[in-house]
């Protein structure tokens, strides 16, 4: 299995990176206030379902003791998975602006669309030539 620890640690490194280097130089710009607020965050249950979902299916414990060479590797896998994991969550958050910009481009269009099913209108929010890109 994966180091869970691993995945705490990277975060906890983070933090007390950004809490050392708080203290910015340059006063905060105000800008208004033109977008709904970020209450929308699906991190905690993309990580329970990595922990609790993908992990257990990927490594199967299957009762003896590692043989070595899939231990060693194990640093490295959770390394790109943390990697995968943090663009998933930037790309559900660029997601949420990019709806909410098109949304206030022409809100009846969208109004009219959002009341439908989602696989009738995902087509107008979506760019095949820049998802095909990343």
């Amino acid at each position: 299995m994966l180091p869970l620890w691993f995945v705490g640690a990277q975060g906890h490194s983070v933090q007390k990176a950004c809490a050392r280097g708080n203290r910015s130089i340059l006063k905060p710009l105000n800008y208004p206030k033109i977008l709904h607020p970020n209450n929308v965050n699906v991190n905690a249950k993309i990580k329970d379902f990595y922990i609790h979902e993908f992990l257990p299916t990927a490594c199967p414990d299957f009762g003896r003791q590692d043989r070595g060479e899939s231990q060693e590797n194990y640093g490295s896998t959770a390394t790109c998975d943390f990697a995968c994991l943090q663009g998933l969550s930037r790309r559900i958050h660029y997601g949420k602006l990019v709806v909410e910009s098109k949304f206030r481009s022409d809100p009846e269009k969208y109004t009219r669309y959002f009341i439908m099913p989602v696989t009738s209108y995902v087509h107008i929010l979506t760019l095949k030539r820049l998802q095909w890109r990343y």
